[in-house]
């Protein structure tokens, strides 16, 4: 079933297809200012900064954070061409995600192995850039969990 829920995924991206001069270049570092940002629980304690790194066919998500003292990195691959791939997600669980571009924000769908009585967990993600280019913001989206709103700024300096 797993599997072919992500068939299901795969099929439902059709302008999967990516065309970099159509689409904003998120390409910078990038800093989580919590205030900025809605529902986010516990990450409201943590620093995080952001690097990506952005090509016609991959979007490169680097993330350091830093919580009680305590590092922790993540390395999020988003391949734009449309076919699914396997990667970490915040939490350490390996999701199953396609990604797909849709009036110039990135819409990763993950599928994540749930608990036995849940069954898996479908995420969809929005992920767009400010019309000025100052923000990064990623809306996530899960059935029975209120939408997560976070929001990076742009910081050349912010290292990651």
């Amino acid at each position: 079933m797993y599997k072919s829920m992500l068939s299901i995924l795969a099929a439902a991206a059709p302008g999967a297809g990516f065309v970099f001069g159509s689409t904003p270049d998120l390409s910078e570092k990038w800093q989580f200012p919590p205030g900025k940002s809605t529902n986010v629980g516990m990450m409201a304690m943590m620093k995080i900064n952001a690097k990506v790194r952005h090509t016609a066919d991959l979007l490169l998500l680097t993330t350091v954070s830093v919580f009680n003292g305590a590092k922790h990195n993540l390395e999020n691959c988003f391949d734009l061409t449309g076919k699914p791939l396997e990667d970490w997600t915040p939490m350490s669980y390996k999701a199953q995600t396609v990604n797909q571009w849709q009036d110039g924000r990135l819409v990763p769908t993950s599928l994540q192995p749930g608990t036995p009585a849940g069954g898996p967990d479908v995420r969809a993600q929005t992920r767009y850039s400010s019309a000025d280019g100052k923000t990064m913001t990623a809306e996530s989206v899960r059935k029975k969990v209120s939408t997560m709103i976070v929001v990076h700024e742009r910081k050349g300096d912010a290292g990651c």
